[in-house]
This record gives C-alpha cells, structure tokens and sequence, in this order.
C-alpha cells in the first residue's frame, strides 16, 4: 500500500506476502489492522467488525479513485474499531465512455499481477468489471500465493433526484501462511527460511450491497445502503513443539523432523520439531446490514450549517471450529530387517491428514444499532465548531458446544459436547468535537477531541468457561492540533500534535494456541501515545517556473506511547515469599514502553514528473526500535547459559533474558530503499514502470509474533505496463 505509506503517523509492518494489511496510526498496535476501521464505499471489508476485526482482505488499490484517512474527532461518523483511525476505499465511478483496461506486472520472486477492466455508460447506467490475479512464490522458503478476485459495480440515475447502486465483490486467496517464525539462529543462518511447509491458509469472501441515494432538495441528501458479506477462512497448520532443555534432551516420539541451527545448539527453544498431526482451524464469518446517512447543508441565524446524522443496524455471526488431524502414517518401520514383519509405522510430511475429529466448536453473534449526529457551525466563512456524538449497543453471545474437559481424576483432557452461553451487553456514547480556523485561503488551523472505541472480541469478552470477564470495550481520549497547507508557493506542510490516552487498553497476555487463547484477556489498564507527525513537502523546481516538478517530501512521526499506572499488588505477596521473589512476579511497569512502536518512523524521497509523462520517485524509509513485550524485555545471546538461581533471578529483574527461541527480545531499527521510475503516455493513454523495493535487500526482522521471528521482505523488482482502449 503505497500511498498509505505516506500518510503521517501510519505504523505498516511489513512481512509474509502483502495480503494482509498490517496497520496503525499514532501508536496505536498494527496488528492485523484490528484497531483502524478499514471500509470500501463506507462498507466493512474486516471478519466481523464487532468481534473478529482482523483485516484478512485488503481492498484492491487498483479499483479505487481515492483514500479517505480520518484520525481526528471526525471518526465519530464511522464505528467500531476507530482508536487507530478510519480509512475509507472510495471505489471508481464507472466511466463516461466505454473503456477497456489491461494492467501487468511482474518480477522477484515468480510474483505477477494482472487485471483486466471494462466499464462505461450505456443510457442511464454506468458498470465497471474488473478481473484480477495475483499469484508469487514469496521471498521465504514455502510461502506460495494466488489470489483471484472478481468485482462489479453499477450505478443507475433513475432520475435527478434517485440514484442507485450495486456492487459485488468475490475474492479467493489460497496462500502458504504459518504463525511460525525463525529462531535467533535460524535467522542468522539463513533468513529465507521456513520449516512448516505445509501450513496453508485459503480464504473466500463474497461482499455485496445496493444503494439509494435520494436528493431530497438542492441542499439535501438521504443515503441508504444495504450490505451483506460472507467469509470463510479455513488455515490448516502443522503441529509442531520447541526443544525445553538441552540437545540432549530425547525429542517428542511423533516427530517428522526437527530444525536447529548453529551456533544456538543446545539451547532450551533453539530447536524446532514438526509434528506428526496438523490442527485446521476452519471458521466463517457472516454479517448483514442497513444504513442510512443524512446530509443537509442550511443557514440558522446567518450561521451556515453542514449536518450529517445517520443510523445502523448490524448482526454478524461466527462458526469457528477446530479440527484436530489424526497421524497418518505413510510408510512402515522394519525394526528388525526388512525379512521380518514391520514392527511399526511412520509419517511425512506429505501423509498430514486432510481433515479429522472435531475437538473445539462455537457459534457466535452479534447484533448491534449505532446512530450518530454531527454539525458544523461556520462562522464568518473562516471559523468552524463542529461538535457530535455517536451511540453504540451492541450483545455478544457467544455458545460453546464443544471444547477440551478435563477429567479431574484422571487429569486427562478429552473433546466433549458441552452447552455453555454467555451474553454480554455494552452501551456506548462517543462524543467528539472539531475546531478549524481559516489562516488563508489555503493554510488551515485546525483541532479536535474525542473518544475512542473499540469492543472486545468474543475471547476478551467471554473466556472458555463460558463465564463473562467484565472485559469492559477499549475507550481512549484523544486531542490533536495543528495546521495544513500552503506555507508558499514551494512549500507544503501539515504538522499535528496528538495525544491518545487509554483509558483501559485491552492487553493480550500470551499468544493464540489451537482455536482459542490459553488465557483470558484484560483491560490492562491506562497508557498514552503522544506525539508529533509531519509531512512536509517542498518544490525547488517552482523557483525557477520550470515545466516539470521536483518534489522533496518528508515525513516524520515521533512517538511517545507508554504504560500509564502502577501495576504492583501488594495483596498478592505468597507466604514466606522473599523480597525479590515479590519484586520479580510483581514488577512494576508504570512507564514501560508499549510493544510494536517505533518512537521515530521517517520517509525522505525526492520526485520527478515531467509534463510529457516521465516521472520516477526514490525514497528512504527509517524505523527506529520497538519492544517486544509490554514488560520491555531485553534479550542477550548468554541469558540461558547461567546456572546460578540468584543470577537469574537477577536477570529477570532486570528484564534480561535470552534470544534463542526468537520470541522475545526488541525489533532493532532498520532502514529501506525504494525507488520508482515509469511512462505515462498523456494522449494515448498506455504506460510503463518499473518499481524497486528494499533495493539495499536488508535482512531485518518486522516482529515475533504470533510465533518467533517474522522477516520483512527482501529485495523486490517489478516492471509492469497499463494500456486502455
């Protein structure tokens, strides 16, 4: 996503093939995109909005006309998920005249991209169709993709005062994806490398909605939408364990094989060995909804007003299922010579089960109404205050039928049918506030407040026992202020100072293992994010009225987002329990560091774009070091060679433990060099490229979760055409 990249105060992480839109704003985790609100024509394109926010589809930048990125008090107008902001897809209005389009690209790594486009207006209708395929092999060892997606989109003028429209989207991703990272070791030895060949992720999404847009007068409108979208995402991965002790210690009796690299051996977490069963984890998303916005712009008092208000319905449900595969042995053991009879049986890696026994099953819904209200008062054409509010409720249940007992005689843990329902009800008020003040015609002040929200997904909100844990939503209270605009003639600006403070951000406490979270998750308490963000662009060419243009961009965000409370309870001391026993269980982390945010991101790039249709752009990327943890763990090669008890337990104090396994210890910073150079014919209307990222081709990590360590794509080269007909 290019021109998200460039957006002040975006956080993208980079890594695995692209399809999944990792981001945040301002601090704010950039995990799976779960706390930015990301919609298509003001439409959820996440699971499920409510519960299941994960950002698995990523809108097709090729359809759209533009991006719409709302971080300030102006989120109101979109729910839920707005703590890291809203970006909205607006797709392309089929063209006047019939067009054809055809765009190709290809390059590192087997990667290719087509699509295919024929829209225009015949009478009263305007359609658009595109065809699209993108398929790679991945920079990493067995990381394969293809993804095919279909999309049509109508737009009919009954008359000048009705419009509708339609729009439906089919997508399938069928792409090589594993939660498991690289060790230390693994990724000094060899970067490209990864050992769950065969986990695999498949993806199917069909989205639809229709629209009405009546124009009441000249100065109104009523919008009506009806959506509806379905998801199924079925990832079948292989079991696999970490070595807890020494090289010595006797590995798992089912193992098919194991991975360790030099010069780590010998270290507990260092060794990695595949399994001889896979677990699918098979789920589908549904949700269905109805909106209408009103729009109405009037004078009261000689005051001009600009209102918008609008209400919601929405349900969603989930069918989340975990299948366990049974081992499949595809070759026999002759223990004792081939004469004798076969004394046993054993798996590969290509006998792994295709299905199995169903271990975990649940169904989940929600059901929710949103409205919202928000004025602009404009004063003397250069003053406005636009206040508003939002109100949300919203019922999670969630039905457990079937999860993992434990028999307390035996200790044992088998798959039973179970009949557990939770409901959880939430009612929500989001006020917001926004100040703008023309300085002149094209440089403006501007300020904001509001509250953020986000609800608990079904884990948070009700834990495997089915009772409720009073995970109370994510609120925060957020202020920015700043300017935009012409500064001169060759100098463009916009800086921002925000301040996001959490009121009780929910905190993930170990990583997902199997269909749900070994633990439950809480609102871990208060922390903030301030900051600065800038984008700051400055033409040299214009000095001099030359025919093209140089443009020289930066943009820089500097970060401060820390833990804001003590977290030490006293009531928690353990009988006969010594000092540093209390101090290392209890650690404060009042001003630790929030995980996975940079305290500086910076861009600098310089541009070229003639008028006769050459244009190239080269840019740097920094990214400065993040934590990995919210206890901001700092990990050393040697940690795990100590033997003396008091030592480490010192070490634990001081946050010091060690890297081997690759899931823990901080991201370091790492800097990238993209560049870009095409031909766009202004007449004819065809076109080449070719794009390079990464070109120093640095080897860097980009995170460890959910499982170890995560590399950031290599070196990539691309040359592409466009024409149209």
């Amino acid at each position: 996503m290019e021109v998200l990249r460039r957006v002040p105060g975006a956080s993208i992480r980079y890594q695995d093939t692209g399809l999944i839109l990792n981001i945040g704003f301002r601090g704010v985790n950039n995990d799976l995109g779960r706390k930015v609100l990301i919609l298509e024509d003001g439409i959820f394109t996440s699971l499920n909005p409510y519960s299941a926010p994960e950002q698995y589809y990523t809108p097709n930048i090729d359809r759209m006309e533009r991006i719409e990125v709302v971080k300030g008090s102006g989120a109101i107008l979109f729910g839920p998920s707005t703590i890291g902001g809203v970006i909205n897809f607006i797709t392309k209005r089929p063209s006047k005249e019939p067009t054809f389009s055809v765009s190709a690209q290809g390059g590192s790594y087997g990667f290719f991209s087509s699509q295919i486009s024929y829209g225009g207006t015949f009478g009263n209708t305007g359609i658009d169709i595109s065809i699209l395929r993108k398929q790679g092999n991945g920079f990493r060892d067995h990381q394969d993709f293809r993804l095919h997606e279909f999309s049509f989109k109508s737009v009919t003028d009954l008359n000048e005062k009705h419009t509708l429209t339609s729009k439906f989207l089919a997508t399938a991703q069928d792409a090589n994806m594993t939660y498991l990272g690289l060790t230390t070791a693994q990724f000094w030895d060899n970067p490209s490398s990864n050992f769950a060949e065969q986990d695999k992720r498949k993806l199917q999404r069909y989205s639809g909605d229709i629209g009405h847009e009546w124009k009441l007068t000249d100065h109104s409108k009523l919008v009506t939408k009806v959506y509806a979208a379905y998801t199924e995402r079925n990832w079948a991965r292989q079991n696999y364990v970490r070595n807890t002790g020494s090289y010595f210690n006797k590995p798992p009796d089912n193992v098919i094989k194991f991975y360790d690299t030099e010069p780590f051996v010998n270290r507990p977490g260092d060794t990695i060995y595949m399994l001889d069963k896979i677990g699918h984890r098979d789920r589908s998303f549904r949700f269905v909804g109805v909106e209408s916005r009103y729009q109405q712009d009037f004078q009261f008092f000689g005051i001009k007003n600009q209102l918008d208000a609008g209400l919601r319905y929405h349900y969603e449900t989930a069918d989340i299922k975990y299948i366990d595969g049974p081992s499949t042995p595809d070759y026999a053991i002759y223990g004792n010579g081939f004469e004798n009879p076969p004394t046993g049986a054993a798996s590969s890696e290509y006998s792994l089960s295709k299905s199995g026994t169903l271990r975990d099953h649940e169904v989940n819904y929600t059901k929710s109404v949103a409205g919202f209200a928000q004025n602009s008062f404009k004063f003397y054409d250069s003053f406005s205050v636009i206040p508003g509010v939002r109100y949300e409720t919203f019922t999670q249940n969630r039905s457990i039928l079937r999860q993992q007992v434990r028999d307390p005689i035996t200790k044992k843990s088998s798959s039973q049918e179970v009949d557990k329902e939770t409901q959880n009800v939430y009612h929500v008020v989001i006020p917001g506030l926004g100040l703008t003040y023309d300085i002149r015609k094209d440089l403006i002040w501007f300020a904001g407040a509001h509250k953020g929200f986000s609800p608990p997904r079904y884990q948070e909100a009700l834990n495997n026992t089915g009772l409720i844990n009073r995970v109370d939503p994510e609120y925060s209270y957020n202020y920015e202020t700043g300017f935009r605009g012409d500064i001169t003639k060759t100098l463009n600006a916009q800086v921002t100072y925000f301040d996001l403070n959490y009121i009780n951000q929910i905190i993930v406490s170990s990583a997902t293992v199997g269909n749900v979270s070994t633990s439950s998750l809480k609102n871990g308490g208060k922390t903030y994010s301030r900051g600065v963000e800038s984008s700051i662009t400055f033409d040299p060419a214009t000095l001099f009225d030359a025919s093209f243009k140089l443009p020289i961009d930066l943009i820089y965000t500097r970060v401060d987002a820390r833990i804001n409370q003590y977290s030490i309870d006293v009531s928690k001391i353990a009988p006969n329990q010594s000092l540093i026993d209390f101090a290392i269980t209890q650690k404060d982390k009042n001003g630790n560091y929030v995980p996975y945010v940079s305290k500086d991101t910076a861009t600098l790039a310089i541009g070229f774009i003639h008028p006769k249709g050459f244009y190239a752009r080269t840019e740097y990327q920094y990214f400065s070091s993040q934590y990995h943890d919210d206890t901001n763990t700092n990990a050393v090669y040697w940690a795990d060679l100590i033997t003396d008890s008091n030592v480490k337990k010192a070490l634990r104090y001081l946050n010091i433990s060690s890297n081997s396994s690759g899931q823990t210890g901080n991201i370091p910073a790492y800097g990238l060099v993209n560049a870009s150079f095409g031909y766009k014919d202004p007449i004819k209307r065809w076109s080449v490229f070719i794009t390079g990222k990464n070109l120093a081709n640095a080897r860097y990590i980009s995170g460890r979760i959910p499982e170890g360590i995560q590399v950031g794509p290599f070196r990539q080269v691309n040359v592409g055409a466009t024409f149209e007909l």
